[in-house]
């Protein structure tokens, strides 16, 4: 296992003050778990986005608060600016490695199915991630899906024929279906979309202008309106 290491510094500035902390290229952060005491702490924005692309939040972080011991954490929410896209805080969980989490595991599908190669089928991933629970020191990131046993479009990959260690119990149905095989459209099928009129585009731009010019204006005062602004509200 690789070990993803950040730093922090403990943290008084909170509220609107925090908005210089931003300027300065820190993110505010808080460290929370069950049975610790919570801390508000900072971290320096560029180490945070590069342990963030390597670990995600699945992975075990030692955080290391100023020049005290590393405490084991995951990254637990991250809230952005909904325009910018930019990381504005970060909750840390920290974690006690006798306890067990739950958390989600990304499936990665591997191989070509037969049914795929030989029968010019599509392979459909019907589940991109599973809910696990394990304990901290056997969490996994990524388990992958061999698609090979895949021969015709009956074959379906269920969570329960997954291989996943002794030490990981998955939380979701095992009578789900991780990926299957779909037939391919048939000529038949094909030549019938080709049959289908096309529509005249100008028409139905046409038409969806009469509408609007026949509904109210925005404002305009019809007993409809106060009703439509009702249902709104609900």
């Amino acid at each position: 296992h690789m070990i993803y290491t950040i730093t922090a510094q403990p943290r008084d500035i909170v509220g609107k003050a925090t908005k210089a902390l931003r300027r300065k290229g820190t993110i505010p952060a808080v460290m929370y778990g069950r049975g610790f005491t919570s801390q508000t702490v900072s971290i320096e924005r560029s180490s945070f986005l590069k342990l963030w692309k390597q670990a995600g939040e699945t992975k075990l972080i030692d955080l290391v608060v100023g020049t005290g011991a590393p405490v084991k954490v995951i990254i637990a929410d991250i809230a952005r600016d909904p325009l910018s896209e930019e990381v504005r805080h970060v909750d840390f969980h920290q974690i006690r490695m006798d306890e067990k989490i739950s958390t989600e595991v990304e499936l990665v599908f591997t191989g070509t199915p037969p049914a795929v190669k030989e029968l010019g089928g599509v392979l459909i991933k019907s589940l991109p991630k599973i809910r696990i629970s394990c304990l901290p020191g056997d969490l996994i990131s990524t388990f992958e899906v061999d698609c090979t046993s895949l021969k015709t479009f009956r074959d379906y990959i269920y969570i329960k024929v997954l291989k996943l260690p002794s030490t990981i119990k998955v939380l979701d149905n095992e009578t789900e279906v991780v990926a299957t095989v779909m037939a391919p459209r048939s000529e038949e099928e094909l030549e019938k979309d080709k049959e289908k009129p096309v529509e005249d585009i100008g028409a139905v731009e046409r038409i969806e202008k009469e509408k609007k010019e026949e509904e109210p204006a925005e404002g305009a005062t019809t007993p409809a309106t106060p009703a439509k602004k009702e249902e709104k509200k609900k």
